[in-house]
């Protein structure tokens, strides 16, 4: 079991100060933009979530999902301000939903669906108040998040259209054995000197955590994709210790398509955020992880 460094822990709690900033809670979602602070009954316990509107959807109509799953120990606030999706999903007319785990972490283990089945509630409780493509409702995430996010996708591909894992490989013991359920759009984002996550993988007391390109591997296999990517080295913009390789699976689906960012000398952090992230390590500015996601997200529907 991985022990958060004190930066870590540092970082959290910067998070955490974070919860409730921003606009009063709100009974029900309107349209109009803005964000908006909503409870959800899920499994009989009380859970909190941040819906952010854009302004450029009206009444009527159908705009795509996008649940946003923050690491251990943060919560919805603190990830809608380090990712900084909101400018992004704007632009494209997606709602965001930045939900908060019971104290701050997500149910991940293979057989448990406490917060599979909140994810599934909170999309309903935004569904009864705006208009929401069935069809495009997407999971991205970051760590522990992001892992949630994979087994979402693994286990509620009814629900799920295409998923973006941020600091995070696949591991075994969340997916399971998921390569026979079809094929899932996804887009990975993960440093080389990840803290938590050694990009070699590892394997421990029987759960396989697969390092980078096994994990691309894995999502490609599962996809029906060449496993072996076309790869790209992108222009290194800023002097900030690192550079990044875009991969891009082929013969995917069309409609699974399957891409990896693997940030070089990159830490266990969200790459191109203005947020000052320090206390989890180096943070590219080479690409703007919130740009790319909803960029490769967009076009994707079930």
């Amino acid at each position: 079991m991985t022990i958060p460094s004190i930066r870590t822990l540092k970082f959290f709690l910067l998070l955490l100060l974070l919860q409730g900033c921003g606009s009063e809670s709100s009974p029900t979602l309107a349209y109009g933009g803005g964000n908006h602070h909503i409870t959800v009954r899920s499994r009989d316990l009380v859970r909190r979530a941040i819906v952010h509107i854009p302004g450029s959807i009206s009444e009527g109509q159908e705009a795509p999902l996008l649940v946003v799953l923050h690491g251990t120990g943060g919560n919805g606030a603190g990830m809608q301000v380090v990712t900084e999706l909101d400018e992004y999903a704007d632009a494209m007319g997606l709602i965001v939903a930045y939900p908060d785990a019971i104290s701050g972490l997500w149910t991940i283990t293979l057989s448990e669906t406490l917060d599979m089945e909140f994810v599934e509630d909170l999309v309903d409780e935004i569904g009864r108040d705006l208009l929401i493509d069935r069809s495009r409702v997407y999971l991205t995430g970051f760590s522990r998040g992001a892992l949630l996010a994979m087994k979402m996708a693994c286990q509620r591909k009814d629900l799920v259209a295409a998923v973006a894992p941020v600091g995070a490989p696949v591991r075994t013991d969340i997916v399971g054995d998921c390569q026979a359920g079809g094929p899932v759009p996804a887009i990975f984002i993960l440093g080389t000197e990840d803290q938590f996550y050694s990009w070699a993988g590892s394997v421990s007391e029987g759960d396989t955590i697969f390092g980078g390109v096994e994990s691309g591997e894995w999502w490609a296999e599962k996809n029906g994709c060449d496993t072996d990517p076309s790869v790209t080295a992108l222009p290194d913009f800023s002097d900030d210790g690192t550079t990044v390789q875009r991969w891009v699976y082929g013969s995917c689906p069309p409609t699974a398509p399957l891409e990896f960012y693997a940030v070089e000398g990159g830490d266990h952090t969200w790459p191109g955020s203005s947020f000052d992230q320090g206390f989890l390590g180096r943070v590219s500015f080479d690409i703007v992880a919130s740009e790319i996601i909803t960029e490769f997200l967009g076009p994707i529907s079930r």
